[in-house]
């Protein structure tokens, strides 16, 4: 196993971190843009290992492998070992090993100082309509997001990844395959790709966003087909939005059904809380025939869960829950975490 504090100074105060922890958004770092202190800095030209040093001040959110969270630092610190393996620039690397060879001619490292041919504003949505987006320097979204790119090119991109043009069957596969957190539970993220069932439909994908932008790109292997969209506002409505829209013209969802419940729904309920991504998730859970609603702590919405899938599982669109153990466990597709009944949780 490769641990990432060989390549980077970073006190995990005993944790060990493995690269695949970082890929996987399963080290329990916390993420650097969910860090307030960060705001004041994300305007700032300063040296890169000022935000190590502002992760590494404060708490880990869980130990390694316990759970997925979302998390950008993971990434920012990939593109550092990247820099330090090959010793160029993450600028230069990618667009020598990859852009180039691959024609990707309008695709770069994304500046707010260079003058580009074609580029296109990015805006924030308010209450009084479109205002052009925040400043954000671009030493930070780095190798966690400050990429430019078109349609075109994004899928030359996705081509040649999924037809294996950039990588060996061992690596794509690695690449792809999602892991097992350490009570063995599957998840369905893996390194840097969703991998799941989207209504019966195999879907390897991702989306993405950034001040003034949201995008979202997704691979149905079975059907041989690509879906591309991109965003240039920061709005109500993002890249899955639309790219939901496209993909249910194009396929028909296949809804699950439920099976019999062979569970007490009773015996589940209660309020249950812990780390998700953002800081603390709280939930009350009520039992109704076949099966139970959610109610999050300040919010006035009720969801209603009633797809039982077996084995103390229920499916909410595409997003699992499981409970047992006076545990909740939230599969999101993109995020893994647990909640637990009637234990106060406290973030420091």
């Amino acid at each position: 196993m490769f641990h990432f504090t060989n390549y980077i100074s970073f006190d995990t105060k005993g944790r060990k971190i493995t690269i695949s922890n970082l890929l996987n958004h399963t080290s329990g770092i916390p993420s650097y843009t969910e860090i307030k202190e960060f705001w004041d800095l994300s305007i700032k030209e300063q040296p890169k290992d000022s935000l190590v040093r502002l992760v590494e001040r404060n708490d880990f959110l869980f130990e390694p492998n316990e759970a997925l969270i979302y998390n950008n630092s993971a990434y920012f610190f990939l593109g550092l070992i990247v820099e330090k393996i090959t010793k160029q620039s993450f600028e230069e690397f990618l667009k020598q090993e990859f852009f180039e060879p691959l024609g990707m001619k309008n695709t770069s490292y994304c500046s707010t100082s260079k003058v580009v041919k074609n580029k296109v504003y990015g805006y924030d949505y308010s209450s009084t309509g479109l205002q052009q987006k925040s400043y954000l320097n671009h030493t930070w979204p780095y190798s966690a997001g400050s990429l430019c790119s078109t349609t075109e090119d994004l899928l030359i991109w996705m081509k040649a990844l999924h037809n294996q043009s950039i990588l060996s069957d061992t690596s794509y596969r690695s690449l792809i395959t999602p892991d097992r957190l350490n009570d063995g539970s599957l998840v369905r993220y893996a390194k840097g790709l969703v991998n799941f069932s989207n209504f019966g439909h195999k879907e390897i994908a991702h989306g993405g966003g950034i001040n003034g932008f949201l995008s979202e790109t997704r691979y149905f292997p079975d059907e041989d087909l690509y879906i591309i969209c991109l965003i240039n506002t920061t709005g109500p409505k993002g890249g899955s939005f639309f790219a939901d829209k496209i993909t249910w013209k194009l396929l028909k969802k296949k809804v699950i059904k439920s099976v019999e419940l062979d569970i007490n729904i009773k015996k589940l309920e209660g309020k249950y809380s812990g780390i998700s991504r953002g800081g603390i998730e709280a939930l009350e859970i009520k039992s109704i025939t076949k099966g139970f609603t959610i109610k999050k702590d300040g919010s006035d919405k009720i969801d209603t869960v009633n797809t039982y899938i077996g084995n103390n599982r229920w499916m909410n669109e595409n997003d699992i829950i499981t409970i047992q153990n006076n545990e909740c466990h939230i599969d999101k597709i993109h995020s893994y975490y647990i909640l637990k009944r009637g234990k106060e949780i406290t973030q420091g």
